[in-house]
């Protein structure tokens, strides 16, 4: 029989709430379409950023959840400039700001157009093609 432990160490009495709803969510399954489509079951722990503060789990793949409302979101990383958030986040920022995103993001970007609006497709699409 094995023993399993987790430490919470560095979380104080907030965060200990914030990580117990969020194990609520995702043992209840309320996660966003892409977060439940891309996250892997797989050693899942509860993580604290105590410079950011925020409280996420995640697994053995380095993949996050966060949340978003009353639901748990994917927390996406993007592999030339790091930019980061959630998949709306980083789409309102690509509307805004789409020199800072390198080609490499936008094709990593690309893999979730089914996640995305219509709008939102072209122009992750022009900017890639833009960049090309």
């Amino acid at each position: 029989m094995a023993v399993h432990t987790i430490k919470l160490d560095g979380f104080g009495i907030a965060e200990i709430r914030e990580g117990a709803d969020l194990l609520r969510m995702y043992l209840m399954d309320d996660m966003t379409s892409i977060a439940n489509d891309y996250f892997v079951d797989d050693d899942v722990q509860l993580g604290y950023n105590d410079s950011s503060g925020i409280v996420f789990i995640t697994n053995s793949e380095y993949q996050v959840l966060v949340r978003d409302g009353n639901r748990l979101d994917l927390f996406i990383v993007l592999p030339w400039t790091g930019i980061e958030g959630t998949l709306d986040k980083l789409l309102v920022d690509l509307k805004y700001n789409a020199d800072d995103f390198g080609f490499d993001d936008l094709d990593d970007l690309s893999n979730y157009v089914d996640y995305m609006s219509e709008s939102d497709k072209k122009l992750v699409l022009k900017e890639l093609e833009r960049k090309s």
